[in-house]
């Protein structure tokens, strides 16, 4: 009798399972096209291949007594900008609100 209403239970706590199982699939969908383009955007990652972001990047941003980006290489700073463009003899510096442009000497 007792394992008639084990096995009884075991079945009924496996259909439940696999109806919600059944229902969380059934409710994913594949997005329309990779990211960013289409659905969401895509994260940085750590790879070695080259990745593009499209709007802004901010690191520790409001952390106090940290530091905010360590670069363990060479880093290129480039404004294409017309009125400030970067140029040989220019150096980069920052108004009161820390934006920087480059300037000449």
């Amino acid at each position: 009798m007792k394992s008639k209403i084990l096995s009884s239970s075991l079945l009924v706590i496996g259909f439940l399972l696999g109806a919600s199982a059944l229902s969380v699939l059934a409710a994913w969908s594949v997005p329309a096209c990779t990211p960013p383009g289409c659905n969401t955007d895509a994260p940085i990652n750590a790879s070695t291949s080259a990745q593009v972001k499209w709007g802004s990047l901010e690191v520790n941003h409001n952390l106090i007594d940290s530091i905010g980006l360590i670069v363990g290489n060479k880093i290129q700073i480039f404004d294409d900008s017309a009125a400030a463009g970067t140029a040989n003899g220019k150096v980069l510096t920052s108004n009161a609100n820390g934006v920087g442009t480059w300037q000449s000497l």
